[in-house]
């Protein structure tokens, strides 16, 4: 496929793999169907796909999948939910149009057969956009051009992938916005997203409060380090492994200020215990 190809928009694309008449429509064993490992789409909401197999139950399939012959089986190139609702119809066999791909149109055809749908998480589709553009030399605005998506709102997602992976699951759990995540991938060091990150999660934060948070930070002078004290440090690590809860010492040997961390009012009484001890 040449650039210019390309060129010509992902519904194109589309048209030129799925050219076939009606009567390639074929029923394929369920069991000699395997997933396609380049789906884009890795979380399967269980919900989604009881709610399409009762649609299928009572309206039928409405739509074949596209298979592909992968040695004695067939690899899904699309269709991947409908396969999965059918599987849990326990129907022994489905309708398919086994087609004759290459590999790489294959990828092509899942990547953009699941990038067209609107239910893909936001780090799916960037992953997605990122594998489009990666693979077939495309630029932003070509592919923007082709999703019909503003070429911002690509280069939005694309900003995505270069998150750290802790960050990522958490947009794919949908404990983090997208917003959140565009913000956070301004972060210069990835240390601070991860520690802007937790504290949206935390603090259910909006995206207003994530950008003055990060404001904040900006605006505070760098401190210098303070020199550390190996003895108050081993002061502390023998009372919390001797109280069982953090303690903290601030200040010097002369002069400073001792707290001790408790978690239930049974740990409030032990620690009364032993210093009531002495």
């Amino acid at each position: 496929m040449t650039r210019k190809g390309l060129g010509r928009g992902l519904g194109a694309l589309i048209d030129d793999v799925m050219d076939e008449e009606f009567d390639s429509i074929q029923l394929v064993d369920m069991d000699k169907i395997i997933p396609n490992e380049d789906q884009p789409r890795k979380d399967f909401n269980k919900e989604s796909i009881e709610e399409l197999a009762n649609s299928i139950e009572e309206n039928g399939l409405i739509s074949p999948i596209i298979l592909k012959k992968d040695g004695i089986k067939f690899s899904i190139v699309a269709g991947e939910r409908r396969y999965r609702a059918c599987k849990l119809l326990g129907l022994d066999k489905i309708e398919a149009i086994v087609k004759d791909l290459e590999e790489l149109e294959a990828k092509k055809l899942a990547i953009i057969e699941n990038v067209q749908r609107e239910d893909l998480n936001p780090m799916e589709e960037a992953m997605a956009y990122k594998l489009i553009i990666d693979e077939y030399s495309m630029t932003q605005e070509e592919l923007a051009k082709g999703l019909g998506k503003s070429r911002s709102h690509v280069a939005n997602m694309l900003r995505l992938t270069g998150l750290p992976e802790e960050v990522k699951e958490a947009i794919r759990d949908g404990n983090i916005s997208v917003g959140h995540a565009k913000v956070l991938a301004g972060v210069k060091a990835d240390t601070d997203k991860l520690e802007f990150a937790r504290q949206v999660e935390r603090e259910k934060l909006s995206v207003k409060d994530l950008e003055a948070a990060i404001s904040v930070k900006k605006s505070k002078p760098l401190e210098r380090p303070k020199p550390v004290n190996y003895y108050l440090n081993d002061i502390e690590g023998q009372l919390t492994e001797e109280l069982g809860v953090k303690v903290e010492i601030k200040g010097s040997e002369s002069k400073g200020k001792l707290s001790i961390d408790y978690y239930s009012k049974e740990d409030l009484e032990a620690i009364i215990e032993i210093l009531r001890r002495g």
